[in-house]
């Protein structure tokens, strides 16, 4: 995988950070979406797997989405056509079929 390594106060600073906050930190070039998945996937790996939080992880595809929209966004802010949830990671936890994947 390729994850990025954030220094742990920035960790924190997500972790603690509220959806809005996090949304702020993407347009204003604070945190890239990248920067958000990976720190997601670590602990996904470390408290997800240890109390079986998740059923089924897209790690690379997430990986793969937080480039592009990376890649992006700064043209959308320009165009002022940037969707209100860019670039930010969620995760579902409920029965939801997506096209590909395991259901």
């Amino acid at each position: 995988l390729d994850l990025l390594e954030v220094p742990r106060e920035k960790q924190r600073e997500i972790y603690s950070s509220t959806a809005q906050e996090l949304l702020t930190g993407l347009k204003n070039g604070s945190y890239t979406s990248h920067e958000l998945v990976s720190v997601f996937i670590q602990r996904s790996y470390t408290l997800g797997r240890e109390y079986c939080l998740t059923a089924f992880e897209n790690f690379v595809e997430a990986i793969s989405m937080a480039k592009i929209c990376d890649e992006n966004r700064e043209r959308l802010i320009k165009e002022d056509k940037l969707p209100s949830l860019y670039g930010l990671p969620i995760s579902v936890k409920d029965c939801v079929r997506v096209e590909n994947q395991p259901s």
